[in-house]
């Protein structure tokens, strides 16, 4: 595979998994802080949006990176991959569990 392919797909799975870590798990939470009267779970988000669109990413991350172990020649060439995975599981599971 052409080395500039794997390396843009890299930096775009990275950018992915920093687009997943800092989506809000809980776009009401601010309101807390600006009246603590209000307690943190008095607005509920029935939508979970941010989860959804985290999911997403990570599958797109998923995909992208797994083709990318599958094309490797070399098994040094496959950590990288694997790493990205295990840290889009790790972030997911943070997002999903709250």
């Amino acid at each position: 595979m052409n080395k500039l392919l794997r390396i843009t797909l890299h930096t775009a799975s990275i950018f992915g998994l920093l687009v997943m870590a800092l989506l809000p798990g809980n776009q009401y939470d601010f309101m807390h802080e600006m009246d603590p009267s209000i307690p943190a779970n008095a607005i509920e988000n029935g939508s979970n949006n941010a989860i959804v669109a985290t999911i997403a990413i990570f599958a797109i991350v998923a995909v992208m990176q797994i083709a990318l172990a599958v094309k490797a020649s070399r098994p040094q060439a496959r950590v990288l991959p694997v790493m990205q995975i295990l840290l889009g599981l790790t972030i997911l599971a943070v997002k999903v569990t709250g």
